[in-house]
């Protein structure tokens, strides 16, 4: 079975911990060669970056795990690129659940728009 390559941008997320613990469960169904993360900053990277290099020592020791602020290098040989940025970081989140308060709507990412 082929195994994939992956980057997940937005490397430096508090949800990267959780993505790659899914990745480690799906071993069997979806295998991995290499895990690269992405992020422009390179100090949030970083403590996400020491988990994963911990979690996939015990997990996926046969994986090949990194994380780069190089645009390049994180692009270079993938099959599959994960995205889970938020244009203007968590600052802006809190402008996205507060601004539809003043307009009379939920201000909550997850709520039904039609209610």
């Amino acid at each position: 079975m082929k195994k994939y390559s992956v980057v997940i941008c937005g490397g430096g997320s508090t949800y990267t911990p959780d993505m790659m613990e899914l990745l480690c469960m799906m071993q069997n169904d979806f295998p991995l060669r290499k895990v690269i993360l992405y992020d422009i900053y390179s100090e949030r990277q970083e403590v996400v970056g020491k988990f994963g290099e911990v979690m996939f020592k015990e997990y996926y020791p046969d994986l090949e795990f990194f994380y780069t602020t190089d645009k390049r290098k994180a692009f270079e040989d993938i099959d599959f690129a994960f995205v889970q940025i938020r244009a203007g970081g968590l600052k802006q989140r809190n402008n996205d659940e507060k601004i539809p308060y003043e307009f009379d709507c939920i201000g909550q990412e997850l709520a039904d728009p039609e209610v």
